[in-house]
């Protein structure tokens, strides 16, 4: 008899759970009319002027790409070419001496190509990330990525940086200036762009900036005179060293 009683309570208690339950759905229901009541202006309202800003934003994505495709364009050149002249830039701004790095079979990182202190290449036999980022972070180093075959792209097509400078700001000075330079004249083919016409435009950027040129003139006089003149990247320093006549 107790047991019967006790089923007739669950029963009871679950039938009671049951219209609980489906009273509860029924207030969340309610509930979800009135909001979709309140809601369908404000979401009408704002979707014809979603959908304007959504062709509008779209042009401006089109526009943007197109900008940054020809920045991307102007902004390649020949790997051989661009990082020997930036470890010959290097070299004279900062009074050490920077090279182009070679030894590509020992690099675990072979996407890009890099320019490193030759004092630093010397200690090291391999380079890792670690190193890597140790080498970035004092500034021993810098990296450009390799675009199409034997080529650097400073942007990718998007209009992001495909470099990393890290501490030296009047590279990145300098290479949009670069790019500028070659939209301004029309050299839109990499083949366009030779050595001659990077020391040119060196020249101009140097006499522009004199404190690049003052800043470690000690330690630049002292690495010129301590290199011979038959190597490469000394002998292409002296061609800037005649460059800024002002800076004596």
């Amino acid at each position: 008899m107790k047991n019967g009683n006790l089923y007739q309570k669950l029963k009871s208690a679950n039938k009671d759970y049951r219209v609980a339950l489906a009273k509860r759905y029924e207030i969340v229901l309610a509930m979800q009319r009135e909001l979709e009541e309140v809601t369908r202006p404000i979401i009408e309202k704002y979707e014809s002027i979603l959908n304007a800003m959504e062709n509008e934003t779209f042009e401006k994505f089109k526009k943007s790409l197109h900008i940054a495709g020809i920045y991307h364009d102007y902004g390649r050149f020949y790997t051989s070419i661009i990082t020997n002249f930036f470890a010959v830039f290097l070299s004279y701004v900062e009074g050490e001496k920077f090279i182009p790095y070679r030894h590509y079979e020992n690099f675990e990182i072979s996407e890009g190509s890099m320019i490193i202190k030759e004092e630093v290449d010397k200690q090291h036999d391999t380079i890792n990330y670690d190193t890597l980022d140790k080498l970035y972070q004092n500034g021993d180093v810098i990296l450009l990525d390799n675009g199409f075959s034997n080529m650097v792209d400073f942007y990718n097509y998007v209009g992001e940086p495909s470099y990393k400078f890290g501490k030296f700001n009047y590279l990145r000075e300098f290479v949009n200036r670069l790019i500028q330079y070659r939209i301004d004249n029309d050299k839109k083919d990499v083949k366009s762009i030779n050595e001659e016409d990077l020391y040119s435009f060196a020249s101009e950027f140097l006499s522009a900036h004199p404190d690049l040129v003052a800043k470690n003139k000690d330690k630049r006089e002292q690495m010129l005179m301590s290199q011979s003149e038959e190597q490469s990247i000394i002998s292409q320093c002296k061609k800037l060293e005649l460059i800024p006549k002002n800076n004596n």
